[in-house]
């Protein structure tokens, strides 16, 4: 049997291809103790089993996880299931809701909270298990970490067409710093100095355009 050409393995990769999804890749963390992160997501869904579980999306950030992301499930089937969850979230800094309808919203200040954890792996004849066990909070919070580092960045405000004026006087006048602003101004504007017979013409044009 003669072997398909690519283009006829592309062609029959037409149905589905449209509504194929997105899928990103994650390392599941290895053994340890210790372990710090931050929580990337969290939300209430439900398992395969049509029971309610809450689905942790952990990003590691110390040696050994640094930048991996890895999953846990906290199962609330049963009592026991709850009791492990509410422990698990206490020691984290989360409420414990006074009703189950209220755990979501109880569950959003995880969003983006530093954490310290342990990892275990165990295996059965039928299961191999992946757990992670969520140990204390830590201070800071991701979100909050990037919002100070915004803050932190100088903003540089555009000249207004009075300033950009003003230093094609002083350029003329002889002033490197005026000269070098217009420099920057025409280069980004693509406008050729030279091509004006004094700054005070080639700022002029360059105002016109603020």
């Amino acid at each position: 049997m003669a072997k398909k050409t690519v283009k006829e393995l592309l062609a029959e990769m037409k149905q589905g291809w449209r509504d194929t999804e997105a899928k990103s890749g994650s390392a599941q963390f290895p053994e340890g103790r210790g372990y710090e992160g931050y929580i990337k997501d969290v939300s209430v869904e439900l398992n395969k089993k049509g029971n309610l579980q809450v689905h942790w999306v952990i990003v590691g950030t110390s040696k050994g996880v640094d930048g991996c992301t890895d999953h846990k499930w906290s199962n609330m089937a049963t009592a026991e299931n709850r009791g492990w969850l509410k422990g698990e979230m206490l020691a984290i800094g989360l409420e414990w809701p006074d009703s189950p309808e209220d755990i979501g919203e109880a569950l959003e200040p995880a969003d983006g909270k530093r954490i310290r954890f342990d990892v275990k792996n165990s295996k059965t004849d039928e299961y191999e298990n992946h757990n992670i066990y969520f140990r204390e909070e830590l201070e800071g919070s991701e979100k909050a970490a990037a919002k100070e580092e915004e803050a932190e960045e100088p903003k540089v405000s555009e000249p207004t067409a009075k300033e950009i004026k003003a230093d094609g006087r002083e350029a003329d006048d002889g002033d490197e710093d005026a000269t070098e602003r217009l420099t920057a101004l025409a280069k980004e504007n693509d406008l050729d100095p030279d091509d004006f017979a004094t700054w005070v013409d080639l700022a002029k044009e360059i105002a016109e355009l603020y």
